[in-house]
């Protein structure tokens, strides 16, 4: 077995392989020498697609290199060929008994670079589901076909019984060793499934036994291939863990996200691995729901792999596990402010802070809870978020402001009143003999209604300016100097109705004289 495939052995597999690599080694061992196709794989190089037939009248086997080497045929899965035009073939026309397979491997490169490719293309009378998908097994497999590609000499050929390279229908054996669950060998005129078996990620999710097509020898001698497309959809992997944690604490590892879009062509397998960091053990590793406790402090890597046995997927997650215990933030509002309607409104959490500063800095989300209409916030991702209060009520909000690992909350509430009936506009300041205008502005009070200005030099005994209305807008005072005053005040009033009372807004003003 090559030390680039034992290096991601399943858990599980390595006494079964062993047991069949022993097995291979000893028949190594009594292989004679021959003069193999050109691509048996002994190169490292992907081996030639051939057939092997076998005429049990006459027990007589025929071989044949088709042409095309296993990279070759996964990048454009298409032939046709007509055995008869070879003269080692004619014995076999006609024949409506014949027995027959194709194949071809690959061997595992050291750097793992053929990872999508490597394995063995293999005919079956079974379905996928007779493929074994492990490591081991695939790699048992491709063993006992190059074992058997180097007695092929030339690029055909006839055997009989006691030749290397004789065929005998079930050359295979019926189960290959265990690892294949049906017979390899198909018959003359009946379609035979064509299977790539491979494994890319190392996992039991990873394996992949993919329907390339059928074959289809006549008794004429006329082979051809005929590909199907696969409808099926390859499963989506999600991991998920905490981004940091405290050493010793029991930590998840969540792949319940991933999911097979059309839950086939079998159920959804799961494994996580480690792929760097200190040493870690994985409980539960092939469940969604993995977890382990970290002994060292250190980034650990973790991959999840999914399948569903003819495709797979893969995603990694990162924890950084820290020697001291991460304190969590504090979320830190104005808990309460009263604006009138139309103002713009300002959600203050620049106050939060994070005691020990780790592991990342400050995140902030604002979000409302409830209130009168929704509303948009402008900066919801900041320390301070803004929104203009279109409609009266009460609304209330959430801060939760994040450290990276954990999270912290904190409300605030925002009373949106309506504005005042009326407010007065005018200078602060006036001067005796010269005039200046006293304005106002009125919220949901008709035109026509009537609007009294006044003046009070000491704030209290109030007479009036004069008299206007809400339509008017403004009043020109030119103060005496008889209402010269440093703590004088003036003031607007209107009626809303006919039968309501007055109401006032004031503003404190200095007469120089």
């Amino acid at each position: 077995m090559e030390n680039a495939t034992m290096k991601c052995l399943p858990a599980g597999s390595l006494s079964h392989g062993l047991r069949l690599g022993l097995s291979l080694l000893m028949v190594l061992a009594v292989a004679k020498t021959a003069q193999a196709l050109t691509h048996d794989g002994s190169d490292g190089k992907p081996s030639s697609l051939f057939i092997s037939v076998l005429d049990p009248n006459t027990n007589t086997s025929y071989y044949r290199d088709l042409d095309t080497t296993h990279q070759q045929f996964l990048d454009n899965p298409a032939l046709t060929l007509d055995l008869s035009g070879d003269s080692q073939y004619s014995g076999f026309v006609g024949k409506t008994n014949l027995l027959y397979n194709i194949a071809a491997f690959q061997k595992l490169a050291p750097d793992s670079g053929n990872l999508a490719s490597w394995g063995y293309l293999l005919t079956t009378t079974g379905t996928r589901k007779d493929f074994a998908g492990d490591f081991v097994s695939i790699d048992a497999v491709r063993q006992r076909m190059q074992i058997y590609a180097g007695y092929l000499t030339g690029t055909s050929g006839l055997s009989k019984p006691g030749d290397d390279s004789y065929f005998d229908g079930e050359h295979w054996g019926p189960t290959l060793g265990g690892v294949v669950g049906s017979n390899t060998a198909g018959t003359i005129g009946q379609a035979l499934p064509f299977f790539l078996v491979n494994n890319n990620t190392g996992d039991l999710p990873g394996a992949r036994v993919a329907l390339l097509g059928n074959w289809l020898l006549s008794r004429e001698g006329k082979l051809v291939f005929a590909r199907s497309a696969s409808t099926n959809l390859p499963p989506v992997a999600k991991a998920l863990s905490a981004a940091t944690a405290a050493l010793g604490d029991k930590i998840a590892l969540d792949g319940s996200g991933s999911d097979d879009p059309d839950h086939g062509p079998e159920a959804l397998r799961i494994a996580w691995n480690k792929l760097s960091g200190p040493l870690a053990n994985i409980e539960d590793s092939q469940s969604p729901a993995a977890s382990f406790t970290p002994t060292s402090v250190g980034t650990y890597v973790f991959r999840l792999s999914v399948g569903d046995g003819e495709a797979s997927a893969t995603a990694t997650t990162t924890v950084a596990v820290l020697n001291a215990i991460n304190q969590p933030p504090i979320a830190k509002t104005v808990p309460k402010q009263s604006v009138v309607l139309g103002q713009s409104v300002v959600l203050d959490g620049s106050e939060s802070s994070d005691p020990d500063r780790l592991p990342s800095p400050l995140g902030y989300h604002w979000s409302q809870t409830s209130g009168p209409v929704n509303v948009v916030l402008t900066g919801a991702e900041t320390s301070r978020a803004s929104f203009t209060a279109a409609q009266t009520g009460t609304y209330r909000f959430v801060l939760e402001v994040s450290d990276g690992a954990l999270t912290a909350k904190a409300e605030t509430e925002v009373l949106v009143t309506p504005p005042k009936t009326i407010t007065l506009n005018a200078p602060t300041t006036w001067k005796v003999r010269s005039k200046e205008a006293i304005r106002w502005v009125t919220y949901n009070v008709k035109p026509k209604r009537p609007v009294k200005i006044l003046f009070a030099r000491n704030g209290t005994r109030f007479k009036i300016l004069a008299i206007s209305t809400v339509r008017k807008g403004y009043y020109f005072w030119r103060p005496t100097r008889a209402k010269a005053t440093s703590n004088g005040t003036l003031r607007a009033c209107v009626k809303p109705l006919a039968r309501s009372p007055w109401e006032c807004d004031d503003l404190k003003v200095e007469v120089l004289p």
